[in-house]
């Protein structure tokens, strides 16, 4: 089931919402596969109707097992789990072929530009084959 939100009831995306979290129990932080992209941080599927007022943009980082296809928000994961993947993430990110530097200078710099009004959610979405989920698809912000 993909979390196309409007064709879903709210029965329908507590049930999709808790396959991620029992999909999240049988993640093995030392074999996960771990990656992020920008969305909603109060709703990192897309599945829920949110007001203005909640709209958030963050990196989210999501994990999944090898041989599963279903990507689990860190938010849904076991604190113990979560924690290791951090720690994990933290220890990749010290080697000198890592881009989370790169990574991390890219987030800072959407985030100031939508703070300042610079880009704004353009109304489209994008698929993520990922998440199963539709992205927001940002643009230059016109002149005032």
């Amino acid at each position: 089931m993909k979390c196309e939100k409007q064709t879903m009831t709210t029965k329908q995306i507590d049930e999709w919402l808790a396959t991620r979290k029992e999909a999240g129990l049988h993640i093995d932080p030392e074999t996960a596969a771990v990656e992020w992209e920008y969305g909603q941080v109060l709703d990192p599927y897309g599945v829920r109707n949110l007001p203005k007022e909640a709209d958030q943009i963050g990196r989210i980082y999501f994990a999944r097992s090898p041989e599963s296809d279903i990507w689990v928000c860190f938010y849904d994961l076991p604190e113990a789990t979560r924690d290791a993947l951090r720690e994990r993430h933290r220890e990749i990110a010290k080697q000198p072929w890592s881009t989370s530097l790169l990574d991390e200078g890219i987030e800072e710099a959407i985030e100031s530009l939508a703070r300042k009004g610079a880009i704004v959610d353009t109304g489209r979405r994008r698929f993520s084959e990922r998440t199963g989920c539709w992205q927001i698809v940002w643009a230059a912000a016109g002149p005032e």
